[in-house]
Formats: C-alpha cells, sequence, structure tokens
C-alpha cells in the first residue's frame, strides 16, 4: 500500500505526464529538442544520435523537487525516473515502427520517418548512425542512462536539501 507521500508523488508525476502529452511540441521546442538547439541553454553533443539539454537539467530538477517534498521516500522516487525511462523507450519504439497513431497525431508532429526493428535498435544502441533522430530518446540509450543519473543525483540533492535545512 502506498502511503501519503508516495500518493503525492504520484500524483504530481502523472499530472506532469499529461501535462507533457498535451503541449509536447511546445514545451519540446521551449527546452531546446526537436532540432531547436538554438534555444538550447545546456547542449552539449554526447553521441552522433543526441545531446545533452534542457531536458536532462530538467530531470534534475523535477525529482529533486519530489525529493525535497518526501525525502524519506528516495527509492519510490528513483523507481518513478526508471519506469519514465522505460515509457519512453516505448513511445520511441512504437513511433519509430509507424505503430503510435495516437503518439504521432497528437503528440509527435510527423511520423513519417520509420524504421525497420533492428535499425531502431542498432540506433538507439549507438551501434549504426541513422540520419533520424529520436524523438523520446534523444541521445539513444546513452542519453536514458544519462537522465536516470540526473534523476538519482537530484533525488539526493533535494532529499539532501530537505533533511539540512528544512
Amino acid at each position: 500500500m502506498l502511503n501519503k507521500c508516495q500518493c503525492k508523488i504520484l500524483l504530481i508525476s502523472l499530472l506532469l505526464f499529461s501535462v507533457l502529452l498535451t503541449c509536447m511540441q511546445y514545451i519540446d521546442d521551449l527546452f531546446g529538442g526537436g532540432g531547436s538547439l538554438g534555444k538550447c541553454m545546456v547542449c552539449t553533443k554526447i553521441s552522433y544520435n543526441g545531446h545533452l539539454t534542457n531536458w536532462t537539467v530538467s530531470h534534475f530538477v523535477f525529482f529533486m523537487i519530489l525529493a525535497m517534498m518526501c525525502p524519506d521516500n528516495i527509492y519510490f522516487i528513483i523507481g518513478i525516473g526508471i519506469l519514465w525511462e522505460f515509457i519512453e523507450l516505448f513511445f520511441e519504439f512504437i513511433t519509430k515502427n509507424g505503430n503510435g497513431n495516437f503518439l504521432c497525431k497528437y503528440v509527435v508532429d510527423t511520423c513519417t520517418h520509420t524504421m525497420s526493428n533492428g535499425d531502431f535498435w542498432r540506433h538507439y544502441l549507438g551501434i549504426k548512425e541513422n540520419p533520424q533522430s529520436l524523438y523520446w530518446c534523444s541521445s539513444g540509450l546513452v542519453g536514458q542512462l544519462l537522465d536516470i543519473v540526473f534523476d538519482i543525483s537530484g533525488a539526493y540533492t533535494g532529499a539532501y536539501i530537505a533533511r539540512n535545512y528544512f
């Protein structure tokens, strides 16, 4: 059974997820994704298929805030972050295979560029360069692992701040 703080974490995470799904194009443009790296304050190329962007920094900030609210639930918070990365991978996979009809129609600008399963996994794992960029997993496996590192760093930072300064 979830405690009160875990329910709050889930509710806030689901609210953010809903906002992201409904406003994805605007938020992605604002955060420097989707080819608008000119708007990106923190952009560093980390592999041929992506960059470290404001999205990664947003992971740190969001998880820091969650942990400041509920510092005793750090493992639950980190679990939410890992679950989110699996959801992003699923979205990326179905979008690139042309099966993400809802995502293609309402969230992603266009899904006209599809890949075979093999090409997707080679590109995602960083084995083979592909001219198509990834939307949800901008830097493939490397980017998703970096997001998890930033999630964990943000969660521990938030818990530290909450325990020592509040």
